[in-house]
């Protein structure tokens, strides 16, 4: 099975509180993370990680890594800044880079889907009507995908939303797991039918 996942962001302490995370630690955190992860993936499936896996040293994690089952592919987020190298060591397989100029994409049943930690860029309109807690999606405007027709996965915006016109958010703090590929077309079949309406 393939899987997708954002922002788990393993061994930032300040996401417990950014995200209201109920962890009395870090290390509570990364153990139920670990625990939630491997609760469904398989050791012969594949996670894409969409951005902001780890905060920590190499050898914590190098560590979780080494706990997580399946192949693990990173996508590049604002927080994943070390030289590639660093991340294959610590046991990613493959690092992804998924630019606005350049995306990601993966030929699914339903066509091509972006995949990337960043939404789609919001329209004129959406900008008007942003509420407070939506603007932290803009800080990063300059790496917002465009949109074009295409399904989007995405994290990024944390709990921020599940899913937006074709966006579909498989962070971390919505879900509490990798998303499976198929549940996401499952979703992505029924946003057709709705727009269809």
């Amino acid at each position: 099975m393939i899987w997708y996942t954002a922002d788990t962001h393993i061994g930032h302490r300040n996401i417990l509180t950014f995200t209201g995370r109920p962890y009395q630690s870090v290390e509570a955190m990364n153990e139920a993370i670990v625990s939630s992860w491997n609760s469904v993936v398989g050791d012969e499936d594949t996670v894409f990680i969409l951005g902001d896996f780890a905060l920590c040293g190499a050898t914590m994690t190098r560590a979780i890594i080494s706990r997580l089952r399946g192949h693990k592919i990173l996508v590049r987020g604002n927080h994943d800044c070390r030289k590639r190298n660093w991340y294959i060591n610590a046991g990613i397989e493959n690092v992804v880079v998924s630019t606005a100029e350049n995306p990601y994409r993966q030929w699914w049943s339903a066509g091509w889907v972006w995949i990337s930690h960043y939404p789609f860029r919001p329209r004129w309109w959406d900008i008007l009507c942003l509420a407070l807690s939506d603007w932290m999606s803009l800080r990063h405007i300059n790496r917002l995908i465009p949109e074009d027709g295409n399904f989007l996965v995405h994290g990024h915006v944390h709990q921020r939303w599940a899913t937006k016109r074709r966006m579909f958010n498989c962070g971390w703090d919505i879900h509490h797991r990798p998303v499976s590929r198929a549940e996401i077309e499952n979703w992505m079949r029924k946003r057709v039918l709705e727009e269809r309406c």
